[in-house]
Parts: structure tokens; sequence; C-alpha cells
């Protein structure tokens, strides 16, 4: 098991990314509401937010391997493969605020999760 440690360390975090993806290629049939508060980048964060702390408990559980760095740029780039993607999805548009928001979320939650303490993780 030892040696599919680091693998599956990562798994939560890959399964997390794909859900996001898969959100973000369905499009809006319904209206968002018109709120006061930006509802959007309020679940922007949330969602992209849990990716970061299953990066980084990923790379808790895989022995602090690689790099935090490269866990990060990861998750960021999943933000960014997301609002791409999403140029071509009827009724879905790209914008830069959205990843910025991932981007700002993702940041926070391996600010935090990066330095708490958490049980080994999958043995």
């Amino acid at each position: 098991m030892k040696r599919w440690k680091p693998i599956v360390a990562y798994l939560p975090a890959v399964a997390w990314a794909s859900c996001l993806l898969f959100i973000g290629s369905q499009p809006l049939d319904v209206p968002l509401p018109d709120l006061p508060l930006p509802t959007d980048k309020i679940g922007h964060f949330v969602l992209y937010g849990g990716l970061g702390f299953f990066a980084v408990l990923g790379w808790r559980w895989a022995g602090r391997r690689p790099a935090l760095w490269i866990p990060l740029i990861l998750a960021m780039a999943v933000g960014v493969i997301d609002e791409l993607h999403q140029r071509s999805v009827p009724t879905r548009s790209s914008d830069l605020f959205d990843w910025l928001v991932d981007a700002v979320a993702i940041a926070v939650a391996f600010g935090v999760f990066s330095r708490t303490s958490t049980r080994t993780g999958p043995e």
C-alpha cells in the first residue's frame, strides 16, 4: 500500500475537481436571483475552498509530497480549465473574476489547512 499511498491520498481532490468540472459544464437553465449578496462568488469561494482543502489533505496524507506549490498550482488550474470551458457551454460565461475568487479560496484553504494537524490519513 505504501507504493500507492501518494496516488490514493489525492483521490478525494481529484473526485472533487471532477465534480466541479461537471457542474461547470452544465448549462444554467434557471436564472440566478438578483440578491444584494454576490451569491455566485460565494458559491465559487466555498466550492473551490473545498478543492483547496482536499488538495492539502492529499498533500499531507502523501507525506507532504510533492512540494506544496505543485498541488496548489494544479488546483488553481482546475479553475482556469473550468472558466475556459464555460465559454463553450450555452448560457454560461467565462469570468476572470470568478477564477480570481477560485484562486483566493484555494490559497486560503492551503494557508489554513497546511498548518493544522490532522491524522495520518489512509493507511
